[in-house]
């Protein structure tokens, strides 16, 4: 019974004193991604998933709506570029099955071709960006890790979602008839804020 006690109480001071869990992190996270520009979103997106992570290679392709091809913006490592700087994602047709059904795909055949996790942003139902960790430490290759990829997945889609809102929005008050300047309303608001 003591034997028990001492590692649930060693357990218990392992999460308190390594806050990868906490609150505190968590808003870490959503702080790091706060950003207007979705360009930059993509930028820190990369940073914020490789050190939650534990990885280096972290690779994020934007996706054309129209088509199946999606291009290389941010990647955090060398290693991390090894794929292409275009590809067709429907080639990877492993990936590509769970992306469509907008889940999160894990490397379980160890593929060296393939990376480790996989994981998407979405506009209106359709692929936005890919996310790609190519190498991840094995003992990082869990359930727990997985769902850890999926929820950095989504606040990079929220925040992607955010600041394609605000570029629609700014498009939006300028006047149309006098290309690149704003309308007299879009602007007093502008000054307000």
């Amino acid at each position: 019974i003591n034997k028990g006690n001492i590692e649930i109480r060693s357990l218990y001071e392992k999460r308190l004193l390594n806050y990868k869990d906490s609150f505190a992190r968590i808003y870490d996270i959503v702080s790091q991604l706060d950003a207007i520009e979705p360009e930059r979103v993509i930028f820190k997106s990369v940073n914020v998933i490789a050190g939650v992570m534990e990885t280096r290679d972290v690779a994020i392709y934007t996706c054309d709506k129209n088509s199946q091809f999606c291009r290389l913006m941010a990647a955090s490592s060398v290693n991390a570029k090894k794929m292409k700087k275009s590809i067709k994602i429907s080639d990877y047709q492993d990936i590509y099955a769970k992306l469509v059904k907008q889940e999160i795909y894990v490397n379980s055949t160890l593929d060296p071709n393939y990376p480790a996790m996989v994981g998407a942003t979405y506009k209106d139902g359709a692929l936005q960006t890919v996310i790609m960790i190519l190498s991840l430490p094995f003992e990082n290759n869990s359930l727990y890790e997985i769902n850890i990829f999926g929820v950095l997945c989504k606040l990079v889609d929220k925040t992607m979602d955010r600041a394609y809102m605000y570029l629609e929005n700014v498009n939006k008050s300028y006047n149309r008839k006098f290309d690149g300047i704003m309308t007299a309303e879009a602007f007093e608001k502008l000054l307000q804020l």
